[in-house]
Formats: structure tokens, C-alpha cells, sequence
């Protein structure tokens, strides 16, 4: 709903980086309510590279881990769980920007 009261009064072309798949989703629900086309007329790209973002029509462009495995940062809430005084950590994950037909 958000989307549908401030994408029309928009210049266009337009991009929207949405800070979640979900909300980019919801960003593309929105351009097809309002009857715009992705990418003509509005760009879009979402957070996370979820597998819901390859059953879309079009496919949403993404940025997002390259590998889904979370187990580390499991792994590091359970020890801090376990143990409050650790000192904190620092952890980088790679990820990639996934380039779909939504840009």
C-alpha cells in the first residue's frame, strides 16, 4: 500500500531498493496495481536473494549472501548465549549483487 501512494508521484524511470525480498515483492505488486512496467518504468531490487525472488514475474534483481548456510552466526549467538562476557566479534560473509530482468 505504501508503494501505490508514493510511486505515482514519482518522476519516472524510477528504482526502488527495497530493504527486504518481501517488501521487493510487495514493491512489484504495487507497479502492477498501478499499471507500471518493471523495468521500463520503475527498477527494483530487494535484500536477501531468497528463492521467493525466482518465482516472480518478472524476476527480482538482488543483493544477497552467497551462501545460505547461517550455522556460524548460530554458532555465535549460542556461545554468547552461553557466555554474555564474551568480547564481541566481527564477522564478514561474501556476498553478491544478483543482476535479474526486475532492473
Amino acid at each position: 500500500d505504501a508503494a501505490c501512494r508514493f510511486l505515482p508521484e514519482l518522476e519516472k524511470p524510477v528504482a526502488v531498493y527495497a530493504g527486504s525480498d518481501v517488501s521487493a515483492i510487495g514493491v512489484l505488486w504495487a507497479t502492477a496495481r498501478l499499471g507500471l512496467r518493471v523495468p521500463d518504468q520503475v527498477r527494483i531490487v530487494g535484500h536477501g536473494d531468497t528463492p521467493e525472488i525466482g518465482i516472480t514475474v518478472p524476476r527480482l534483481t538482488s543483493l544477497g549472501p552467497i551462501d545460505h548456510d547461517f550455522s556460524g552466526a548460530a554458532d555465535l549467538m549460542a556461545s554468547r548465549l552461553a557466555n554474555p562476557g564474551l568480547p564481541g566479534r566481527h564477522v564478514v560473509e561474501p556476498w553478491r549483487f544478483s543482476p535479474r530482468e526486475s532492473t
